[in-house]
């Protein structure tokens, strides 16, 4: 009889640890790190002309579902800048450093390996694909140009030094505010229970041209990005 009693425990016991280890379907997570980006574009009319990286910040909050197996999706709300430096070294050299700031709607698809940190603590691997929108909210630029800019760049060397913030009101050079683009990247994690800590990379690719349709001047001009974040995540 005692048999008997010792195996409906058991039997108990292993039910209640599946259930707890397949309870977690949902995670919410927040992350914030460092973006790279550059604007591409063909400027091989313009002499001695380049689009450099410069860094910026990015964080996002978001939540994924586990759909079956160790695949989920996921959605969020992220804030990123993609900041680039436009340079002239010919002549009289000059710049414009721009600071883009966007509010962002990813979607993605993600697939776990090694280990499925809804079900099972441990290290775990997630590629992921995905689109996104984004909403262009302020451009600030910073730079100088040659005052005899219109004559060739040859002078004294005197320059106009400015610093402004684009009006979008106004819109005078005709920027696109509603982009689209695609990402990819990996993820690398470690699975505490209901805590998830992560580290990961993007590179978030330009759909959209940047330029309305009547201003633009070259067939392409997207920002592209890399992203390096680290995240924690909570499940439910």
């Amino acid at each position: 009889m005692r048999k008997v009693y010792l195996a409906i425990a058991l039997g108990f016991c292993c039910q209640g640890i599946l259930a707890q280890q397949s309870s977690y379907r949902w995670k919410v997570e927040a992350e914030a790190g460092v973006s790279c980006s550059v604007l591409d574009t063909d400027v091989s009319g313009l002499s001695e002309t380049y689009y450099k990286v410069r860094p910026g910040f990015t964080a996002a909050i978001g939540a994924e579902y586990n759909i079956v197996d160790q695949l989920a999706v996921g959605a969020g709300i992220r804030f990123v800048q993609r900041d680039y430096l436009y340079q002239n070294l010919g002549g009289d050299s000059w710049n414009t450093r721009y600071n883009n700031n966007f509010i962002s709607i990813p979607l993605h698809v993600g697939y776990y390996l090694l280990h499925n940190p809804y079900h099972e603590k441990g290290l775990w691997i997630k590629p992921q694909v995905g689109v996104y929108y984004e909403y262009f909210t302020s451009m600030h630029t910073k730079g100088m140009y040659p005052m005899n800019i219109m004559e060739g760049y040859k002078g004294d060397g005197t320059y106009i030094r400015y610093n402004t913030t684009y009006d979008f009101k106004k819109n005078e050079n005709h920027l696109r505010r509603s982009l689209f683009g695609g990402e990819a990247g990996i993820k690398i994690g470690y699975s505490f229970g209901k805590i998830d800590a992560s580290v990961g990379y993007q590179f978030q690719y330009g759909f959209s041209h940047i330029y309305e349709e009547k201003a633009r001047t070259s067939k392409t001009a997207r920002r592209n990005s890399s992203v390096i974040t680290a995240g924690i995540a909570y499940k439910l």
